[in-house]
């Protein structure tokens, strides 16, 4: 049977209010995600903890650089479009960062990343 059953109703909690708010705060950046993009957000940082066993699996049993590039590298392949369609529209912009929806998505990975090794999200 599928499902989470690597990671607490807490660790859940902790990795959704994670994706939130570093959404929250990329709006200051002018990046807007739409609601059905923070729930693939949501789902791809929760299943990608659960497939690698859960927070505390990721924490005793893998070193911090190796999880955020497989995190990476795989992020880059699942949120291709996303990537592709937020350049293509801050490329016409005036100001800002062509590759904002990057960043967010990499800083989204470190916050979480963090919290799991700095004991804060368990």
């Amino acid at each position: 049977m599928g499902g989470l059953n690597h990671l607490s109703l807490r660790e859940i909690r902790g990795v959704l209010k994670i994706v939130i708010d570093q959404t929250k705060e990329s709006r200051k950046y002018g990046l807007y995600i739409s609601g059905e993009l923070l729930e693939k957000e949501e789902a791809f940082f929760l299943v990608g903890l659960n497939e690698l066993g859960g927070v505390a699996n990721v924490k005793n049993n893998y070193k911090f650089e190796d999880v955020s590039r497989v995190i990476a590298n795989t992020a880059g392949a699942f949120f291709e479009k996303e990537s592709r369609e937020f350049h293509e529209k801050f490329s016409k912009a005036k100001t800002g960062a062509k590759t904002r929806y990057d960043v967010h998505l990499e800083l989204t990975r470190g916050a979480i990343l963090n919290a799991v090794y700095d004991n804060r999200i368990i």
